[in-house]
């Protein structure tokens, strides 16, 4: 048996193995990457490749990891790359190909002369040939199809195994769950991991957090899951604040990882009150987070290929996603219902099951329990610890229930409240005035207590919060209301926002001046105690905030390092944003510069805090009128996908600003400049690898700018910045401020990003898309827009390179701006002069040669 024979043997084994699609082997010489393939055929997108060694030949990794490369790049939307070979494949050759097909995002299956495990009949390839013998005659002789029958009785499962393998919908499921699994053990584990994915610190497991098992809690999801009464129905853990809703949630996905599907968690903050919640909109949603938890370099549309594929999963074999959306409430204008009709059509029905978490009035009140849908929702409640529950945690923790009063003992029943409660059990106020906002309070005095190295009586707390507050309204009251913008006052009046205007917040600092944090509260027994007004006493905790910020290096860095610390044990308060709110409305009443370290870092942190209130959005827009730089910073600080809701409001927010407020749009202007200088090169740990992209990608930036290291050049005129990482890309904000605006003052902009498109090698054009679609749909003055893009791609051809500069590299540039005009004779000559170098792959030169 020749090389051909043996991979005409493999195209047609498979075959039959596929029911009847047809594999057809490629002509000799070339074969990108696979001697034959389905071709598309029935949707199906495989290559195969097939081996005739001796036993005793090794395969060389630098071909496989090439032929793997090069399948990639001859079929982009690649759905399994399969090795047939005759002898048995080390674990280490199969995991240097592996490895390569993993960077890509695809699976590989190799079937080969490995003997299975007991039980599981005879390796995969002679099984093949037992099961088929008549092939075997075909492409080899007699006595190899009388041997291959001679074995048809030890096939076992072995085929059987092999096709659910290779049905559309498994391949490459079970390493796609595996990643996922991982990737909630980490967000369990780490709150570094647990932030980034959810927006908030629920790692529960990690060292040091005494999470109590609330069995009953996780029985009533697991019923929800394996006995569920229509497998159309979601589940809703619900319950008040601090209940540790999504403690309890990601608890049980974690116990139970081992029999779950493919869990993507998202927080409520990484949606839009303008989402897309259609059939193609969740899919797409399914795709991105795939490819994203995959760390993979493959497109979009890929992805949403293997999704579409993987959702032809049978509902009788179990769901193949199960989403866990974080925080209902904390995004009310987001369209949920919509969400949970969609998973509930024919198409997603039982493939994707939801999981969301609540405040439990909103669910019930606002949301009405999802009645909307045909098939109503499982509502899990999550309430207080149970008293044997609160003793067996005091107890761990060495306190009694005894030592406590009734009061304080309820609030300790809290999950995410306890450890601050029981930081401040001993305080007299705690014990005769056990509320939230008293927890607060006495928190905020105690910090300010342990920075002054002394005790401090409630007096003397309350007379410095009187002391700090009258500075802040002497300052107040000298400010020159000219100072700020008209704008700024319209804004806050017609949003109906007390907290942007000067007036509120003098009114506010003169209750906490002239002594009227508390009020008289008459209990039902006719008794009188002082309780604590919530206005004042959030804006006390402002200015105790602002205070602490004392000190601080006057870096964005140190002055979050602050703000953290102070912010940490009160995280679990809805009460903790609104002071973060109030500090802001101080620094804005106050006339504090924008863009200033503590302006930067407290605008991050309040737009990406937790539990906003229902105001949030109108509050948002407010604090762009007053901090516009600030909201820069934001949109740069917050590029990950759980912080969608910050650079969504954030882009909103700059996109209003009017645009007479000329020196603020050119800030913004010189903002999106430095946006769109910026480069990300290929990974330096791994331009080692001759199997790697990024040896590709290095020498592609080498062709065309001479350099390929951390830097800052000048390239046709733009000054670009390379480097190994930057902070997301902050540029794909840049369609989203500029959409409904003219765009003559913005062509430098474009232009840079131009270059910067010609330059790259990432291939992340999410910004270049964005800017596309605001001049052919979203600007004012279209025409002209596009007929000055034109006209700077003309002068850009002409344009003399910096020494290093591929002397047609303004080629590739200009023709990045005429395709973005999408006028026909623009896209034709964008045909004309185009350059392609760095496109062409050879895998003979590649990899072969080498």
């Amino acid at each position: 048996m020749d090389d051909g024979d043996a991979e005409h043997l493999a195209a047609n084994l498979l075959s039959k193995l596929l029911d009847g699609i047809g594999v057809y082997v490629a002509k000799t010489g070339s074969q990108f990457g696979g001697d034959a393939g389905t071709t598309g055929l029935r949707r199906r997108d495989i290559r195969v490749e097939s081996k005739r060694y001796k036993q005793s030949t090794r395969l060389s990794p630098r071909m496989l990891a090439g032929e793997i490369v090069e399948a990639s790049h001859a079929d982009p939307q690649l759905e399994v790359w399969i090795l047939v070979a005759t002898k048995a494949v080390s674990e280490t050759e199969r995991r240097l190909a592996r490895d390569e097909a993993d960077r890509r995002g695809f699976p590989i299956v190799v079937i080969d002369w490995t003997a299975p495990a007991t039980g599981g009949g005879i390796n995969a390839l002679a099984a093949l040939c037992a099961r088929w013998p008549d092939i075997v005659e075909t492409h080899v002789n007699q006595a190899a199809a009388d041997a291959a029958r001679g074995l048809a009785a030890h096939v076992g499962s072995a085929v059987d195994d092999l096709r659910a393998n290779l049905e559309m919908w498994n391949i490459g499921f079970e390493n796609l769950r595996k990643k996922t699994a991982a990737h909630l053990q980490r967000v369990w584990a780490d709150s570094a991991q647990a932030k980034a994915t959810l927006n908030q610190d629920a790692a529960g497991g990690k060292a040091g957090v005494h999470l109590l098992k609330r069995n009953d809690i996780l029985l009533g999801l697991s019923n929800w899951w394996l006995a569920p009464s229509d497998i159309r129905s979601p589940v809703a853990v619900t319950g008040l604040e601090g209940m540790g809703k999504t403690w309890v949630a990601l608890d049980w996905v974690n116990q139970n990882l081992a029999t779950l599907p493919i869990v993507l968690p998202l927080p409520s903050s990484a949606f839009v009150s303008n989402q897309d919640f259609s059939d193609t909109g969740v899919r797409d949603l399914l795709a991105s987070n795939l490819r994203r938890i995959a760390n993979s370099h493959q497109s979009l549309e890929y992805w949403r290929l293997r999704v579409d594929r993987m959702l032809e999963r049978p509902v009788t074999d179990g769901a193949a996603f199960l989403l866990l959306v974080d925080g209902l409430n904390q995004q009310p204008f987001t369209p949920w219902p919509a969400l949970a009709q969609t998973l509930q059509g024919d198409s997603l029905a039982g493939k994707v099951r939801l999981l969301c978490t609540s405040r439990r009035h909103y669910f019930e009140e606002d949301m009405r329990q999802f009645r909307e849908l045909v098939v109503r929702p499982t509502q899990v409640r999550v309430g207080a610890y149970s008293p044997m529950e609160l003793e067996e945690l005091l107890r761990l923790h060495g306190v009694s229930s005894s030592d406590l009063p009734p009061g304080l003992l309820n609030l300790a029943s809290t999950p995410r409240l306890f450890p601050l409660v029981l930081r401040l059990k001993d305080k007299d106020a705690m014990r005769s005035d056990a509320s939230v906002l008293r927890l607060l309070f006495e928190y905020g005095k105690d910090v300010h207590q342990v920075r002054q190295q002394g005790a401090l009586t409630d007096g003397d707390w309350v007379q410095w919060l009187a002391d700090r507050a009258n500075e802040y309204r002497e300052l107040l009251l000298m400010t020159n209301a000219r100072q700020f913008t008209t704008s700024i006052k319209d804004v806050a009046k017609s949003l109906n926002i007390a907290s942007a205007s000067r007036e509120d917040v003098a009114r506010r600092l003169s209750d906490i001046v002239d002594g009227r944090l508390f009020e008289k509260e008459e209990s039902i027994t006719g008794t009188q105690k002082l309780v604590l007004k919530e206005e004042p006493t959030v804006l006390g905790m402002g200015i105790a905030l602002l205070d602490n910020l004392s000190g601080a290096a006057d870096t964005f860095e140190g002055v979050q390092t602050k703000v953290l610390e102070w912010l940490e044990p009160v995280a679990a308060i809805d009460l903790a944003a609104e002071v973060l709110k109030a500090a802001l409305a101080i620094l804005s009443a106050t006339a504090t510069p924008d863009a200033s370290s503590i302006t930067d870092v407290l605008l991050v942190l309040w737009m990406n805090g937790q539990n906003p209130m229902v105001d949030f959005e109108k509050d948002a827009f407010a604090f762009g009128e007053a901090f516009p730089r600030s909201m820069l910073t934001v949109i740069e600080r917050s590029p990950l996908s759980s912080q969608s809701s910050a650079f969504h409001y954030a882009t909103q927010s700059l996109r209003r600003l009017p645009r007479s407020r000329t020196n603020d749009w050119e800030s913004i202007r010189s903002r999106m400049l430095v946006w769109t200088s910026w480069v990300t090169l290929p990974n330096k740990d791994k331009l080692g690898d001759p199997n790697h992209y990024a040896q590709r990608h290095h020498g592609h930036l080498l062709e065309r700018i001479s350099i390929a290291e951390p830097s800052t050049l000048v390239v046709h005129g733009e000054e670009l910045k390379l480097d190994y990482s930057h902070p997301g890309d902050p540029a794909v904000a840049i369609a989203g401020i500029l959409e409904g605006h003219d765009l003559s003052a913005f062509m430098p902009v474009i232009r840079r990003a131009a270059v910067r498109e010609a330059v790259r090698v990432d291939h992340n054009d999410r910004s270049w898309e964005g800017i596309r679609w605001v001049l052919l749909t979203a600007c004012q003055n279209a025409s002209n827009a596009r007929d000055e893009v034109a006209q700077m791609a003309e002068t850009l051809l002409t344009s003399t390179p910096e020494p290093g500069v591929h002397p047609r590299l303004r080629n590739r540039a200009a023709a990045y701006l005429l395709r973005l005009t999408g006028v026909q004779k623009y896209e034709e000559r964008a045909a004309e002069v185009n350059e392609t170098f760095g496109q062409m792959w050879n895998y003979q030169s590649e990899y072969l040669d080498k």
